[in-house]
């Protein structure tokens, strides 16, 4: 997964290697809607939250001087449910977030040629030779089957379907 940070500071980059890579890019642009919203949500919340603060303080001076604080308290129960539905609205914004990350693919180094196809790919080195058989090779699966080693029919009862 990319780091928030990361992608928020080189956002450009990795759009362009993800072009490259031949993604769809359609999550980058959500990402940035929710970046932008999670950001104004968290700075609305912490306005209210400091003026909660404030009023606390106020509201404490008043009860000490035995005036009315009633207003203020009623007030601040309001700013109170609005910074719980803020709350509520940051959390959906941020797992949202969190899972646009998580679809979001690493991005290619930059030494990975760009290219449409596997074909397109470069061969750095080679090792060893191919070996020639003089019969068609088969796989693990129909070897073992033909050994006895493995019984499917049986695994298959053990394990139920799907």
């Amino acid at each position: 997964m990319l780091d928030l940070k990361y992608l928020r500071a080189n956002f450009a980059e990795v759009k362009e290697k993800l072009q490259h890579r031949g993604e769809d890019l359609t999550d980058l642009g959500r990402f940035e809607d929710l970046d932008v919203k999670r950001r104004e949500l968290i700075v609305e919340a912490e306005k209210l939250k400091s003026k909660r603060n404030e009023v606390s303080q106020q509201v404490a001076v008043l009860k000490r001087e035995k005036q009315d604080a009633d207003h203020l308290i009623k007030e601040m129960r309001e700013v109170g449910d609005r910074i719980k539905e803020l709350d509520d609205e940051l959390r959906g914004v941020e797992e949202t977030l969190e899972l646009l990350l998580l679809s979001i693919p690493n991005i290619p180094h930059e030494t990975v040629p760009i290219g449409e196809t596997e074909d397109d790919n470069v061969e750095i080195r080679k090792w060893g030779q191919v070996r020639e058989f003089g019969f068609e090779a088969k796989p693990h699966w129909d070897v073992a089957d033909h050994l006895g080693i493995l019984d499917f029919e049986r695994a298959g009862k053990v394990t139920g379907s799907r």
